[in-house]
């Protein structure tokens, strides 16, 4: 596998917006939007020597949901391995 290119904040904010979409998509893919009061996705992104990636993610839902926060990190399993995919347009 190719190496990181050197990359700057645009790219860093394009990566992040990445992981952030696709996992509201996943979250909403799996979760009645009625059932689900909030989402919270925070994700600090930083590149030095390489890329460290910090998610986190709240769900907020109704009362009578079924759902439990398992959800959580299945969304972030599928957000990092489809990052995985994308980062291929930076490499070197």
């Amino acid at each position: 596998m190719k190496k990181l290119k050197s990359l700057n904040q645009e790219e860093l904010d394009e990566i992040s917006d990445f992981l952030s979409s696709t996992a509201i998509d996943y979250i909403l893919s799996k979760v009645s939007s009625k059932e689900l009061l909030d989402i919270d996705v925070n994700i600090e992104i930083s590149y030095k020597t390489e890329l460290d990636v910090d998610m986190s993610i709240a769900l907020d839902f109704d009362e009578f949901s079924s759902c439990n926060n398992e959800l959580i990190n299945q969304t972030i399993d599928i957000s990092l391995s489809a990052l995985d995919s994308f980062l291929d347009s930076y490499r070197e």
